[in-house]
């Protein structure tokens, strides 16, 4: 392992954490609370003043941007270093990926058993006229994309590219390749190893500086949202915002909460441990906005550094159940309003279609969106005019996708964990509270 201990690297890159009691109004958690609360005073009472406050919003999503490229690939690039053996990197990514799949497949059938149960669409007038400018921006040069280009769009052209432009696939197969390469060079890649693992250090204590404007940023996020928005498109389209909400309910409570139960955790104790990261996301709608610090968290919960390197940031592109789930309901919706009655063979196949599509996507808000664009372009048979509709409110099924993800991937990271024995079950029994 290139003489490094899972305690000693840990030690490296984690913010020191100390549970000092501190003031109740200093609470991170509260004064995120607070500030979901005038945000959504203030874009209901002023509405142009909710909007002008979008910029709060834009600072803190940019300035986690800003860190989000190094973070993924320091952490996943020490994370192999510190393996040291590539049939174990191996093990764990081939373990990740199947995890991964099995769980976004079960998101698609579960979202088409919602859609085609609840028929959100059902009553609701279809959008007059043709395809907006806003629509075309989405699904202009969409289409299914091959596998074979897939992967390509994985190779990057240069090594700054990937950070330029915040590619997180194509970051990974930087650090994978960097990693290996450290392990391959044996002791003379050791001072290497040991630059990073400061240099790591020091990001995570820009990213926890950064988290300092988090309510900030949700108020701004929350404001923007009420005011651009208001009242009235919800209750428009309220059973399709309630059916994807109540969808992200059912799903966590009855598949991830299993998925817990086998291997012998509970959800309840982790939906309160990344408690503030939750909000966070449903604040900002990105999942991204809080990669950071659940890679910091999943460490004190005593999950490996190898394997929070490896899935989590793997996971933000392989196990996007939020997008997995909301994307056969956004269909079917679609289908509902122009009362096309889809047979159950073509919707195996549009199934089949989103098994491709659902993967790779970004955790960022939009990207799930022109996801959906290609998808239902790339049908044949649903009208674009459709999406006119969802576009009206995809900010607020951003809300659940973004809280979806970051919940399946924290379990998908500790369940490998768990079934690669890296994990300290004191250290996790603690964090957890679970003796309390």
């Amino acid at each position: 392992m290139m003489g490094l201990t899972n305690d000693t690297a840990s030690a490296s890159y984690v913010v020191p954490h100390k549970r000092t009691r501190r003031a109740y109004w200093r609470h991170p958690n509260l004064l995120i609370v607070l500030a979901v609360g005038c945000g959504a005073m203030i874009g209901w009472i002023d509405p142009k003043l909710g909007v002008a406050l979008r910029p709060l919003a834009d600072m803190f999503i940019g300035l986690i941007k800003l860190v989000i490229g190094p973070i993924v690939f320091l952490i996943i690039t020490t994370g192999i270093a510190q393996v040291g053996d590539m049939r174990k990197v191996g093990r764990i990514g081939i373990k990740a990926l199947i995890y991964f799949e099995i769980l976004t497949t079960i998101a698609l059938i579960f979202g088409f058993i919602i859609g085609n149960l609840v028929r959100p669409g059902d009553g609701v007038t279809p959008p007059a006229g043709g395809v907006s400018g806003e629509i075309a921006r989405y699904t202009a040069g969409q289409g299914v994309p091959s596998f074979s280009s897939f992967f390509f769009k994985l190779i990057p052209n240069n090594l700054l590219a990937p950070f330029l432009h915040g590619d997180l696939l194509q970051i990974l197969v930087l650090a994978v390749l960097f990693g290996t390469a450290l392990v391959l060079s044996g002791e003379k890649g050791q001072p290497i190893v040991e630059g990073l693992e400061r240099m790591t250090t020091v990001v995570f204590k820009v990213t926890g500086i950064v988290m300092l404007f988090a309510p900030l940023g949700v108020l701004g996020a929350i404001g923007f949202t009420v005011g651009e928005f208001g009242i009235t498109t919800l209750l428009a389209l309220a059973k399709l915002v309630l059916t994807a909400y109540a969808s992200v309910v059912l799903f966590v409570g009855i598949v991830l909460a299993l998925v817990c139960r086998i291997v012998g955790l509970r959800l309840m104790p982790i939906l309160r441990y990344i408690r503030s990261e939750i909000l966070i996301a449903l604040a900002t709608s990105s999942s991204e906005s809080v990669l950071p610090e659940l890679a910091v968290k999943l460490d004190r919960l005593g999950v490996s550094r190898a394997v929070v390197g490896l899935v989590l940031p793997t996971s933000y592109s392989f196990n996007l159940t939020g997008v997995a789930l909301t994307l056969p309901i956004s269909v079917l919706f679609i289908e509902q309003v122009y009362g096309l009655h889809l047979t159950w063979l073509q919707q195996a196949s549009i199934f089949g279609l989103m098994l491709l599509t659902s993967k790779g996507a970004a955790g960022v808000t939009g990207a799930a969106f022109v996801t959906l664009a290609a998808t239902v372009a790339a049908t044949g048979v649903l009208p674009l005019q459709g999406l006119v509709l969802l576009l009206a409110v995809d900010r607020f099924l951003s809300e659940a996708r973004a809280v979806i993800n970051i919940v399946g991937n924290v379990i998908a990271t500790i369940v490998v964990g768990k079934w690669e024995g890296e994990c300290d079950a004191q250290k996790m029994r603690s964090e957890l509270r679970l003796d309390a």
